[in-house]
């Protein structure tokens, strides 16, 4: 039978929460929380302004930001983006360490919701019949 991943995700979402310097685990809380944020704005500057949804790749050398119908990846930072804020949820005496309130609360926190909301949004039954059919899967 399949792992209880839900199961595995709740202990260590709860063990997480339950310490931010998880000194049981072994892992520094702080440099953890570090990444995190770090994480944190790295999805939000992967938001586009005008469709409120992540861009599909970024092109380094040039800075091209690309969007492309891509409903894994799009999905995929969508559900990364939500498990980011559940966490930082849970740790809201952590989060004026690495964030300020205005930038937690004026532009990180709802413009990164919106991109998720937006994403998922965007992959309505009939977005899905498009493209299964364009794809030869009638």
């Amino acid at each position: 039978s399949a792992p209880n991943v839900s199961g595995q995700y709740k202990r260590k979402a709860a063990s997480l929460k339950a310490s931010t310097s998880l000194s049981s685990s072994g892992v520094d809380g702080d440099e953890l929380l570090g990444m995190l944020s770090r994480m944190t704005r790295y999805f939000y500057s992967m938001v586009d302004p005008e469709t409120e949804r992540f861009y599909y790749r970024c092109l380094p050398d040039s800075g091209t930001r690309i969007h492309s119908y891509c409903p894994i990846r799009d999905l995929g930072s969508a559900w990364d983006t939500a498990t980011l804020l559940e966490f930082w949820n849970g740790q809201t005496k952590s989060i004026p360490n690495y964030f300020s309130t205005n930038e937690w609360n004026g532009t990180l926190r709802p413009v990164l919701s919106d991109a998720v909301l937006e994403t998922i949004d965007a992959y309505t039954p009939q977005q899905w019949l498009r493209y299964e059919d364009a794809n030869g899967h009638a």
